[in-house]
């Protein structure tokens, strides 16, 4: 075990009073995240107004191609593409149009 790396410990005496405040802050802190932990994720898709937005993958999903294939329309202009928070998304609405003109 090589000894010389390794930074001297510190020992920290606590009163009775610093553990009392330590103490109500890390219940707090636990109150918190049972918080957090029992909320649904509501964390989706951005949506703007009544536009709905998917990304590369869920274009994907939907319409069964790779997401290679979704770069390759976006890069085309066959779908358009919109920049949302530094995100690469596409409209649901411009893609059911896009999947429903591809089965006909």
């Amino acid at each position: 075990m090589n000894t010389q790396n390794k930074k001297p410990q510190k020992i920290v005496i606590l009163g009775a009073e610093n553990i009392e405040q330590l103490t109500e802050v890390l219940e707090r802190v636990e109150a918190k995240l049972d918080k957090l932990l029992s909320t649904p994720n509501t964390y989706s898709t951005p949506t703007i107004g009544e536009d709905e937005y998917m990304s590369v993958s869920e274009v994907a999903n939907h319409c069964r191609v790779s997401n290679g294939c979704v770069y390759n329309w976006a890069s085309s202009g066959k779908l358009k593409k919109y920049k949302i928070n530094g995100k690469l998304l596409f409209k649901r609405i411009e893609v059911l149009n896009l999947h429903l003109k591809a089965k006909n």
